[in-house]
């Protein structure tokens, strides 16, 4: 039995050319978030790299930074889901500011001024984790913490003092970073969707309230709509107006293009191994990879399946598709199956307890399918092949379903031939093509294998071979 991956291990990011392996198409908007660094440096700007989650922000990111010319920018990549067991994150995103610079002098300042404005409980537990997070040694902030501890029953009398402290943090890392040749800082934060509520929301306030000065420009890399939720339930309140109030923190919000779903599927296709597939079924000339990738990328469109999902469907696919013996003329309906099972697993439930009679299910594709699948209209451009094989499918599944366990359901499906007058109501396919389908496959299948057999290989129930 051969061994395949039960995951996509992710792209691949060359140090000498960060792009080389963009099958996304995103490397061409790279320009665009380099742009926005050198427009808003001065400034300093808070940018949202704006994408549902599994459309290939971190990905992108990555590449983008890898991309930045050093001698030309200061880059820091945070990982807020991976820290977000920290109390405060101030401390994590202090420990990576640290890293751009050698001159520990410049920051010790830094974190002694930071030191008054941190409101952690335990004093003794709070120099620990700067000293392990920062390096700087728990002599150098003691005092300033100190002061903090002793003043927290009397906040309100101590705001003055509070806001210099903050004022003093500022030119302190105001100072700091421009002390870095010039060269201004991209601070990535990314997954802070993926973060508990309080941790993300804590973020935000300290990226837009201490760290609001020149020559830092922070992308945040979010599912918007995910950390509104974030915020709702930090909040405790559903009503509240979380767009509005992302807004107070996001200066620039940056829309993720879709990807190239076409570059993905060929990742996807290379990392399970679908080539040696194809190789080993070498003499089924009717199920070509091209044919199969074409197919796969119709459907992850049609349903809106992100990549992370289109990635597990994939891997299933390739996994059932190890079970299949002589069975490779139902390669395109196992397929489909596996994309259904995920993506409308209504539908798939109720293919599986035969709830349609024949012309439901023909009115359900119908319904599922968009005409330019169905319809076969410009003959010989690509559009037409993929729709030609689209009716190949549906011909051979409505086959299937109408023997359950070997036997016939509906009368009018065997003995076809080219003047068989199918019962089937067609509103959008021709029925000559769907008759030719159904012709093709009678001549290539066992006509008692059914669908039960074949919800079986997809359902993980048959041996592999």
């Amino acid at each position: 039995m051969d061994s395949i991956p039960s995951r996509f291990q992710g792209i691949v990011i060359p140090k000498d050319d960060p792009f080389k392996n963009d099958k996304l198409g995103y490397s061409k908007y790279s320009s665009v978030l380099k742009g926005m660094v050198d427009m808003y440096k001065d400034s300093g700007c808070v940018i949202a790299i704006n994408g549902k989650w599994g459309t290939g922000k971190t990905t992108f990111i990555r590449m983008w930074e890898a991309s930045l010319p050093k001698k030309e920018y200061n880059t820091i990549y945070f990982n807020a889901w991976e820290t977000d067991y920290f109390a405060d994150p101030l401390v994590a995103i202090m420990g990576e500011l640290k890293a751009i610079s050698q001159d520990d002098e410049a920051f010790k300042k830094v974190a002694s001024s930071l030191g008054k404005i941190l409101t952690a409980a335990s004093s003794a537990a709070l120099r620990g984790i700067i000293k392990k997070t920062t390096g700087v040694d728990s002599a150098e902030i003691g005092e300033a913490i100190g002061e903090v501890k002793s003043s927290i029953n009397g906040a309100l009398d101590k705001y003055q003092e509070q806001k210099q402290s903050l004022e003093e943090f500022k030119l302190k890392l105001s100072e700091y970073v421009a002390g870095q040749n010039g060269k201004p800082v991209v601070f990535i934060i990314d997954e802070l969707d993926r973060c508990n509520p309080h941790y993300a929301v804590r973020v935000l306030e300290i990226v837009k309230h201490l760290f609001d000065v020149p020559n830092i420009c922070f992308f945040l890399t979010i599912d918007k709509s995910q950390l509104e939720c974030s915020i709702k339930g930090f909040y405790g309140n559903s009503e509240i107006d979380a767009e509005n109030y992302l807004r107070r923190f996001i200066d620039i919000d940056f829309r993720m293009p879709e990807p190239y779903i076409e570059g993905f599927t060929e990742l996807l296709f290379d990392h399970y191994g679908f080539q040696q597939f194809f190789y080993d079924i070498s003499e089924d000339t009717y199920h070509t990879p091209v044919d199969f990738r074409d197919m796969a990328t119709a459907l992850c469109k049609l349903y809106r399946i992100d990549l992370r999902t289109y990635d597990k469907i994939m891997a299933h696919t390739r996994l059932s598709l190890m079970q299949l013996r002589n069975d490779t003329i139902i390669l395109d309906v196992v397929l489909f199956l596996c994309f259904i099972r995920v993506a409308d697993s209504a539908f798939f439930d109720a293919i599986s307890h035969h709830d349609f009679s024949m012309n439901e299910l023909l009115a359900e594709f119908e319904k599922r399918f968009p005409r330019t699948l169905l319809s076969q209209d410009d003959f010989g451009s690509s559009s037409d092949r993929l729709a030609h094989k689209v009716v190949y499918l549906l011909g051979p599944f409505l086959l299937l379903y109408n023997r359950k366990g070997g036997s016939t359901i509906e009368d009018g499906f065997t003995n076809l031939n080219k003047d068989t007058s199918l019962p089937l109501n067609c509103q959008v396919i021709e029925p000559s093509a769907l008759l030719d389908a159904m012709i093709w496959f009678t001549r290539c299948s066992n006509p008692h294998f059914g669908m039960d057999n074949v919800l079986k290989t997809v359902n993980l129930l048959r041996y592999f071979q």
